[in-house]
């Protein structure tokens, strides 16, 4: 992944800075030709990172000063891949901290217009206007990091609003969402104008803005999995970890690991919980798929898979 654009604001204690709508942790960053290894606000950056984006948070591998902004051409042919770092519309947004302009004659591949939101990862083709906005003549939905995947009962729903809340998370549609009713309704014309509360639902999707997903597919199933004692699975970055207590969280629900929990990577590879544990504190953009038994509002993981 990589930024190009002009610091914000500076935090020197924490050693992160605002760039572009996201927050760049330059912590383990190599910094080339920044005065003093310092970042200053208003100085032009280029940041590299290797480590998938987590949240609203880009940890940076390479930072490195310009001397100048970056100025092109009128009517210049230009080809930009990245994130969505600031987003006003579906027609007006910015990647990794440059304008776009899409209109009625922009062509989206991999998806549609209502798939553009923050943090998400497009490839943009088109040229620039004399106010230096890049006008998309074709913007690619790209895969922006992992797919997250929570089961669950649903807690609220928000017609109006196109929202509705499992096991905490609030989870976003849009035109583009996939409903499959698996339930015995078998309702092939499933929206969420037909969920209920306590319905269980499987979903699929990605981050976007304020921390919501944004559902690629909604599955609706009988069984009364998210509540406890039933069958649980829940994908995503760990938080709040404690090696020594073998718990973190996913989604705001603590998960536990016991003597019995099998740990496995992509490949099958085993690991020992100290590896485990030593893993994900480690690298802290990683995500986990953890299936177990939800006693007491805790998931007792049962399997925990790295998603390396």
């Amino acid at each position: 992944f990589e930024l190009n654009g002009k610091i914000q604001t500076v935090d020197t204690t924490s050693l992160t800075f605002e760039l572009g709508g996201l927050t760049v942790d330059y912590s383990q960053a190599v910094l080339e030709n920044i005065t003093n290894n310092i970042p200053s606000i208003n100085l032009n950056v280029e940041v590299k990172s290797t480590k998938v984006l987590n949240g609203n948070t880009f940890f940076a591998s390479v930072v490195e000063g310009k001397n100048t902004a970056f100025e092109i051409e009128e009517n210049t042919e230009f080809e930009i891949e990245g994130l969505v770092t600031q987003f006003n519309s579906n027609s007006s947004f910015s990647v990794n901290g440059q304008p776009v302009i899409a209109n009625s004659e922009t062509e989206f591949k991999e998806g549609a217009a209502g798939n553009i939101f923050l943090n998400v990862k497009v490839e943009v083709e088109g040229v620039f206007n004399s106010a230096g906005g890049l006008v998309a003549e074709s913007v690619e939905l790209r895969e922006s990091g992992k797919t997250i995947e929570i089961e669950g009962i649903i807690q609220n729903i928000d017609v109006p609003a196109t929202e509705f809340t499992v096991l905490g998370q609030q989870i976003k549609i849009n035109s583009s969402t996939i409903f499959i009713d698996e339930s015995s309704n078998n309702n092939n014309r499933l929206g969420i104008d037909d969920l209920a509360l306590g319905d269980r639902i499987e979903v699929k999707g990605n981050f976007i803005s304020n921390g919501k997903i944004l559902a690629t597919r909604v599955d609706r199933e009988d069984e009364s999995e998210g509540e406890d004692g039933a069958e649980t699975e829940l994908e995503g970055v760990p938080e709040n970890i404690n090696s020594a207590a073998g718990t973190f969280s996913l989604f705001g629900i603590t998960v536990t690991v016991n003597e019995s929990t099998e740990f496995e990577g992509d490949d099958d590879q085993t690991f020992s919980r100290e590896a485990f544990f030593d893993f994900i504190s480690e690298n802290p953009s990683i995500q986990v798929k953890a299936e177990g038994i939800l006693s007491d509002g805790v998931l007792v993981a049962e399997k925990i898979e790295i998603d390396d």
